[in-house]
């Protein structure tokens, strides 16, 4: 399984409840391309050096991650959200996981 996290470091002028909207939004343009919306994960409180919001969603593989990275770049609505929620940060760092099922030690 992959997991995808993005991390959104949050700027003094932008209001969390904006973030979050935002963040609401990028999901919602997801789920009308038929992907699955993720997890938004609020930091209560938001660090002063660290994330106030992570996004994460699993892929069974990387074949499905590039699926929905392929419906994602070619949606205007979707990337009309994401330019929104852009705005509205400091920093956003995007990692990718592996999960460890089926690692040996």
């Amino acid at each position: 399984m992959i997991i995808e996290q993005i991390r959104y470091h949050v700027t003094g002028e932008a209001a969390p409840p904006e973030v979050l909207e935002a963040r609401r939004a990028v999901s919602t343009a997801r789920v009308s391309l038929g992907l699955p919306a993720g997890h938004i994960l609020v930091a209560d409180p938001a660090p002063e050096d660290g994330p106030a919001i992570i996004w994460q969603c699993g892929y069974e593989s990387e074949t499905e991650l590039a699926i929905a990275e392929s419906a994602i770049a070619g949606s205007p609505e979707y990337g009309a959200a994401r330019d929104r929620l852009g705005s509205l940060v400091e920093r956003i760092e995007i990692e990718l996981y592996a999960s460890d099922e089926g690692v040996e030690d």
